[in-house]
């Protein structure tokens, strides 16, 4: 794999809902004959993702210290917050609240990293579409729409509303990498994202419909269908928001260049 695919492959793997997956694999583990729960799983599973990502980063020298920074951030925040606590009675304490913010702390300096790293023509517009990948990726168990999910019904919204439900999230963070993308002049990039919140929003709802239960000797196996949408549609939502990262700006040619052109092809 060449340094770019690695870096995005890591994000892509950071981003994902990894819950479901986490469980199963505990679930199989402990089956095996060892104890081990979610909680130890699942940072192993992203903990693959902080790995890849830095090692796209080995010759990239300025985004070091804000990619180490980012992964060491989001080790915090699984250890002060884990996917579990995002469960049960909604109370926030200061070291579940400072892993929330973590979370965010974390994706800003992964952020930064990804702009140091490519320096793109259009920093501020590229910083924007980047940033939508933070609100639509995970689910409401997991990394910021679960820190958010969580905190806004300890704040008093019900459960139910549809700010704090997964689509909510999804839709913010796919119009956010729009304007950025469209502010970047990437416009055609913007189907990456759709159809990567498509993908993950509907591909767990199709396969709860088709398979909602795939028992083998005792344990259900549906993860081992569900986490490849999560890994496809955020890999689809890191791929559109990182074409804003382009180093060359996108140029319009002046109408007169323009009119030249056709006058020469019609002549």
């Amino acid at each position: 794999m060449s340094p770019d695919h690695r870096m995005f492959s890591g994000a892509t793997v950071m981003a994902a809902c990894a819950c479901g997956t986490a469980s199963g694999l505990a679930s199989i583990v402990t089956r095996a004959g060892a104890t081990t729960a979610a909680d130890v799983t699942y940072p192993v599973i992203v903990g693959i993702g902080g790995a890849l990502f830095l090692s796209g980063l080995i010759d990239r020298r300025a985004a070091w210290l804000p990619a180490a920074a980012g992964v060491a951030a989001f080790a915090a925040a699984i250890a002060l917050a884990p996917q579990s606590s995002m469960h049960g009675a909604h109370v926030i304490t200061t070291a579940r609240f400072s892993g929330f913010a973590l979370y965010y702390a974390a994706a800003a300096l992964l952020i930064t990293a990804a702009l140091r790293a490519y320096e793109p023509a259009r920093r501020p517009q590229a910083a924007v579409a980047l940033s939508g990948i933070a609100m639509a990726t995970g689910c409401t168990c997991c990394l910021t729409p679960g820190a958010a999910h969580y905190t806004g019904i300890a704040a008093g919204l019900p459960a139910a509303s549809w700010m704090l439900s997964r689509a909510f999230f999804l839709s913010l963070g796919v119009a956010v990498t729009s304007i950025g993308l469209l502010w970047a002049r990437r416009p055609a990039a913007i189907l990456y994202s759709v159809g990567g919140a498509v993908l993950a929003y509907y591909g767990e709802v199709w396969v709860e419909q088709v398979v909602p239960t795939l028992n083998v000797d005792g344990m259900n196996l549906t993860f081992l269908l569900r986490y490849p949408f999560w890994l496809a549609g955020a890999g689809l939502l890191v791929l559109g928001a990182s074409r804003a990262l382009v180093r060359e700006p996108v140029r319009d040619l002046p109408r007169t260049a323009t009119a030249d052109a056709m006058a020469t092809a019609s002549a």
